[in-house]
């Protein structure tokens, strides 16, 4: 799994926030592409998403395994797109260059350019899915109620992320996250068991609507009698991270 080292990390966000520049490409035509992954036999899918730099959204609404839009001003930020089956196991692998990194970008004084890097994916809630995000420098939008999870697995290097799991679930999963300099908010299920255990590094935790159960763990009302459980583990490096049952 592809990671931003800690040196990349605070330099780059060093430069954003010392100087106020942001990001621009050589470029300036808007490329827009429709993404899209046919429906076939499988009966579950493992689903990896490799992004690079700018906003990522996913959530569930499609008749298809996957479907979506991106757009992009920078021929590098053009993602590949592959799909292959293994016995009853569909894999979907949406990811951007290995050879694009975030000091490809040129940084500027803000109005004088632009930056343009959007993806918004829809996942079907048919199956189980095996999902995996890794995202760099990045906005981050997870709306992953209504999927059937088999398993959950982020890792963020700079920037926001809102992940929601509130809502109703019918099998247990866990959830696994590393999170790196930014504000994190996870919404989460009352009806549903919860278990959170939380890391942290030189950041700050908030646990809303959670009961210590000691150790670093956290469990929500429904947790005790619960036959569904979603079973979370986090480790974050420099930022906030909050937990909130809705």
């Amino acid at each position: 799994m592809r990671k931003i080292t800690l040196v990349g990390i605070v330099i780059g966000t060093l430069l954003i926030a010392a100087f106020g520049f942001s990001m621009t490409t050589a470029g300036t035509t808007q490329r827009e592409e429709t993404i899209e992954v046919k429906k076939d036999q499988v009966k579950e899918l493992d689903v990896n998403l490799f992004f690079g730099v700018g906003d990522i959204r996913v959530s569930e609404g499609t008749n298809e395994w996957v479907e979506g839009n991106i757009a992009y001003k920078d021929k590098k930020l053009k993602p590949d797109v592959s799909y292959d089956v293994k016995k009853d196991t569909g894999k979907v692998e949406i990811t951007q260059s290995s050879k694009t990194s975030f000091f490809d970008f040129n940084f500027h004084i803000p109005g004088k350019g632009s930056f343009k890097n959007e993806w918004d994916l829809r996942l079907s809630d048919e199956v189980p899915i095996d999902l995996n995000v890794d995202a760099g420098v990045s906005d981050t939008e997870l709306d992953l109620r209504g999927l059937s999870l088999s398993n959950l697995e982020i890792d963020t290097g700079v920037g926001d992320m809102t992940l929601d799991l509130s809502g109703d679930w019918e099998k247990s999963f866990d959830v696994r996250i590393n999170a790196g300099i930014g504000s994190t908010t996870i919404l989460l299920p009352n009806e549903v068991g919860v278990r959170v255990h939380s890391e942290k590094g030189i950041g700050s935790a908030n646990f809303k609507g959670l009961i210590s159960d000691g150790n670093g763990t956290y469990v929500n009302d429904a947790f005790e009698n619960a036959d569904v459980i979603i079973d979370i583990d986090t480790d974050v490096g420099i930022g906030e991270i909050t937990f909130e049952v809705k």
